[in-house]
């Protein structure tokens, strides 16, 4: 976790506030398509939500470079820490919701 945490200051110091506005755009795009997607009831292995999901992982890696077991981990923090917060702005059941949908890219995409 620690190394996750260098990587990611040491690939945002340099960013402008532009990159930060981008950055948060396509966070609220991504929650945003996942609940109008859990609207339509649709599985967290869909291939409507997997390919959001995707968005998700490439959006992330502007932070740190997740793989199989980091990127699944990333739930538990989704949704046992503060963070959940950030995506129960958008829904209640999204942190839920994005982190099956996590593990199952993660399962099925990554090494």
């Amino acid at each position: 976790m620690k190394q996750r945490i260098e990587q990611s200051k040491r690939k945002v110091k340099d960013w402008t506030k532009d990159d930060w506005e981008k950055s948060g755009k396509a966070f609220v795009g991504i929650c945003q398509d996942l609940v109008r997607l859990m609207g339509q009831r649709l599985p967290e292995n869909s291939p409507e939500v997997q390919a959001v999901i995707r968005r998700h992982y490439e959006w992330l890696s502007r932070f740190w470079t997740p793989n199989r077991e980091s990127y699944a981990g990333h739930t538990v923090m989704i949704e046992d820490t503060d963070l959940r917060k950030a995506y129960e702005a958008y829904h209640p059941q999204l942190p839920k919701f994005i982190a099956a949908a996590i593990r199952t890219f993660a399962e099925q995409e990554l090494d």
